[in-house]
């Protein structure tokens, strides 16, 4: 016997499927939004040290231990560094450039869980004023306009691969990575092994600035050493001069001696490449002692005042120029708007030269003044 279902069950039980349906594909659609929010999670996750692009940086700041904080800030156009106690001065655009690019390049090749104790072993503890024993390294922040914070850093120590053996007896342990410590915006702080070392990365306004040099070097046309006697008279140690026809030189004094070439051009290569560590302190006391002057064809005239001392951070030095365009020799078969054109040049060179360099203090590198007091002859 066949059994009827009244017409009424028949619709409610068709209802209770749809029902059910319905929340199967409710289900589903609540489960592959999850995993596809696992995902985008994911995408977010930090996977680089920085996330933002160079140009969006205004400046650098960099702490460590008791030392005053060193910032580099971009102003007019051009990054200058400023640290307490010490006049603003220039930095080296390379170096900004290069740092720039190092933290947008760099990738967070692990995470690091912290236990305790391992901060201070990673040199990533918090810098402590009462000087404990805690291994630090040092912090750097990076600002963007309007003073945002776009990165909080702290550089610990190098991570080292695996000693490769070179021989029976020697091993060479290279680094590969480094451990930092990143404070998120919301306070929360991360510890990562990331894939630079940044070697060239350091907390001191000496790394940064941009060093005395000779930058308008061309063919001398004389170059005096002179030294500060006890009256504080100059008397001329040693002095070489261009001869009248072609590049050679003679040893103008001391009478008698002859030149030679090669230690003077150990001083000029000396002279054409960074050759201080430093800004001096404004409160620097600076009684220069010795004078270089170098006199080039080109009409500049650079003239360096030096302070002698067995105190490292003592050996000051102090940077003059001037430009003397109608010194100026016509160069052979030169036009005048080819010759008016090279001195606005050299104009501008001079400009630039005199507002990075001139009438500030150095601290000098070991040796420069040793070296150019030096004779050059036998």
């Amino acid at each position: 016997m066949k059994t009827m279902i009244p017409r009424r069950w028949r619709r409610t039980a068709s209802a209770f499927v749809l029902v059910l349906i319905s929340s199967a594909i409710a289900l589903t659609a609540h489960f592959y939004e999850q995993r596809q929010g696992g995902v985008r999670t994911a995408e977010k996750t930090r996977t680089h040290l920085a996330d933002f692009s160079s140009e969006d940086v205004r400046e650098i700041e960099f702490r460590y231990a008791k030392l005053p904080p060193v910032r580099i800030v971009l102003e007019n156009g051009a990054w200058v560094v400023r640290s307490e106690g010490k006049p603003v001065t220039f930095a080296d655009p390379r170096k900004v450039s290069d740092l720039l690019g190092g933290l947008t390049g760099t990738r967070l090749l692990r995470e690091i869980k912290m236990e305790p104790d391992t901060e201070s072993e990673l040199a990533l503890a918090e810098p402590d004023a009462a000087g404990e024993e805690q291994r630090s390294g040092f912090e750097m922040c990076v600002y963007g306009e309007n003073g945002k914070k776009l990165l909080d850093v702290m550089l610990g120590d190098a991570h080292y691969r695996p000693a490769e053996r070179i021989s029976e007896r020697y091993s060479m342990q290279a680094p590969d990575g480094r451990y930092v410590r990143i404070r998120e915006p919301d306070g929360t702080r991360g510890y990562y092994l990331i894939s630079r070392i940044f070697e060239t990365c350091f907390p001191y306004s000496g790394h940064w600035i941009e060093q005395l040099r000779a930058v308008s070097f061309d063919i001398p046309d004389r170059i005096i050493f002179l030294e500060t006697d006890e009256n504080g008279q100059e008397q001329i140690r040693w002095s070489v001069r261009r001869k009248a026809s072609g590049n050679a030189y003679y040893l103008e004094n001391p009478k008698g001696m002859t030149l030679k070439p090669q230690r003077l051009d150990a001083m000029l290569k000396l002279l054409a490449g960074p050759f201080t560590r430093d800004i001096a302190p404004v409160k620097a006391n600076f009684k220069p002692d010795s004078k270089f002057v170098l006199a080039l064809q080109n009409g500049f005239v650079y003239t360096l005042e030096m302070q002698d001392s067995n105190a490292e951070m003592q050996r000051l030095v102090r940077f003059s120029i001037h430009y003397e365009p109608e010194k100026i020799p016509a160069g052979s078969g030169e036009s005048g708007p080819a010759r008016q054109q090279r001195l606005e040049n050299l104009r501008k060179q001079y400009e630039l030269e005199k507002e990075h360099f001139a009438g500030k203090l150095y601290v000098l590198q070991p040796n420069v003044i040793k070296i150019l007091r030096a004779i050059p002859g036998s």
